[in-house]
C-alpha cells in the first residue's frame, strides 16, 4: 500500500483516494496504514472523507466511487485496496465519463492475471504469493516435525501500467 500511495505522489498526485477494504479485514487495515504512511511521510494531510470501504469485490469499487463522488472533494487518483476494487472502480469512473488515467489515475493490489487485460491496464502491487504458499508449508512442516523454519519473502513489487500517469 505504501508503494502504491508512494508512486502516485511521486507522479505528483496529492489528493489521492483510499477504496480500502472491510474495517475489520486486517489486511484492508494493514493497506490503510501503508497509504497513510506514504501521505505522512510526503507531507500531505490525511483526509478521512477521501476514503471509502468496500468489500474486496467489483461491486465494492463501484459503490465507492459513487460515495467518493458524492463528497464533492477533490482527487485526482485512487488508490484500491485489491485489484478487483480497482476494476470496479475504473468501470465506475467510466460510467461517469472520467478517463483514466487522463483524470483519475488508477492503482490497484494483487496483481491479477487480467489486471495486464484490463483498459487501460492496471497499474498494481504484486504479491508473490506462490513464493508465500511454499514459505507457509515450510513452517507447516516444521512446525510438525520440531524444526523451526524463518520464511525470508521477496517484497512487494509495483506493476507500472497505463492506469496511471504523470499529472500534468
Amino acid at each position: 500500500a505504501y508503494l502504491a500511495t508512494r508512486h502516485l505522489i511521486d507522479y505528483g498526485h496529492t489528493r489521492i483516494a483510499h477504496v480500502a477494504g472491510p474495517a475489520d479485514h486486517i489486511d484492508a487495515l494493514s493497506r490503510l496504514e501503508g497509504y497513510r504512511a506514504a501521505l505522512e511521510e510526503a507531507g500531505i494531510a490525511f483526509d478521512p472523507e477521501l476514503v471509502a470501504h468496500a468489500d474486496f469485490h467489483e461491486p465494492g469499487g463501484v459503490l465507492a466511487i459513487h460515495q467518493l463522488l458524492a463528497t464533492r472533494k477533490a482527487f485526482s487518483a485512487v488508490f484500491a485496496a485489491n485489484d478487483q476494487t480497482a476494476f470496479g472502480i475504473q468501470l465506475a469512473l467510466s460510467r461517469h465519463g472520467i478517463r483514466v488515467p487522463d483524470e483519475i489515475s488508477v492503482v490497484g493490489f494483487d496483481d491479477l492475471p487480467v489486471s495486464s487485460y484490463m483498459i487501460p491496464p492496471l497499474t498494481t502491487i504484486r504479491q508473490p504469493v506462490y513464493e508465500m504458499g511454499i514459505a507457509a508449508a515450510r513452517v507447516l512442516v516444521g512446525m510438525i516435525t520440531g524444526q523451526p523454519f524463518t520464511p525470508q519473502l521477496a517484497p512487494p513489487e509495483l506493476i507500472v501500467r497505463a492506469s496511471s500517469r504523470l499529472r500534468r
